[in-house]
């Protein structure tokens, strides 16, 4: 997910994932849910999901953990490896103007 435009008061960049937002709040309901593998490099998020939604909502946060901003968004998912009958690891680009 590549943000852009005025990503000053972005610290945390969520995806819903069922019930959820991931990765999970510091405190709160979500605290229990197991956290999907995330990292970050300047305003670019790397997020894995294991079974990947379309379309896929987002949630950018400030440090104090307040939502900054929304969205849903339509993803066009590719194989990046597996078979065609056992499926496998997929990726979709998100580019996000906030």
């Amino acid at each position: 997910m590549a943000l852009s435009g005025d990503t000053a008061e972005v610290a945390r960049l969520q995806v819903r994932d069922g019930e959820h937002w991931q990765p999970t709040l510091s405190t709160g309901s979500d605290v229990t849910v197991p956290v999907i593998p995330t990292s970050r490099d300047g305003d670019t998020w790397i997020i894995t999901l294991f079974y990947p939604p379309n379309p896929i909502e987002l949630r950018a946060l400030g440090e104090d953990e307040d939502v900054v901003a929304r969205t849903a968004v339509d993803v066009t998912w590719v194989s990046v490896g597996g078979t065609e009958a056992c499926g496998g690891p997929m990726e979709g680009k998100v580019d996000w103007v906030l």
